[in-house]
């Protein structure tokens, strides 16, 4: 009888420990499914600091190893798809502008996403001046 009932206890131990790490993964914005330690339920963003187990001194070095070459435009610590992140934008040598979602439990480099370039977003500028004199003219 002991042994049956240790068996059923093991067995939804388990069985809810494979939930817990389910809920554990979430997609990235490019479907991409993160794998994040730090998971942020109902936790105000001042709290956020306290939470990382790695300094933005330490994820921008990782994203520097990451990313070799490249200069960093900013960084900021967010919730991104239900975890602790940082978020390093990196320009590299030609130009083109990356961000890097690094762990902030870990330092591992959880996505790699290439930004529109600076040149792309005024070219959009410019069209939407352009569209708007048209407007007006008409």
């Amino acid at each position: 009888m002991k042994k049956a009932l240790t068996a059923i206890l093991v067995a939804g131990a388990l069985v809810v420990g494979a939930g817990s790490l389910k809920s554990a993964k979430a997609d990235s914005e490019d479907g991409k499914t993160l794998n994040g330690t730090i998971k942020i339920s109902r936790v105000q963003e001042s709290d956020y600091p306290f939470m990382a187990n790695i300094s933005m001194a330490e994820a921008i070095q990782y994203a520097k190893k990451s990313n070799s070459g490249g200069k960093i435009l900013k960084a900021e610590l967010e919730e991104e798809n239900g975890f602790l992140v940082y978020d390093v934008e990196v320009v590299q040598k030609n130009g083109d502008t990356v961000k890097l979602s690094i762990d902030a439990g870990n330092g591992k480099v959880l996505n790699i996403k290439k930004d529109k370039s600076d040149s792309d977003h005024e070219h959009d500028d410019e069209n939407d001046d352009e569209e708007n004199d048209n407007e007006k003219d008409s």
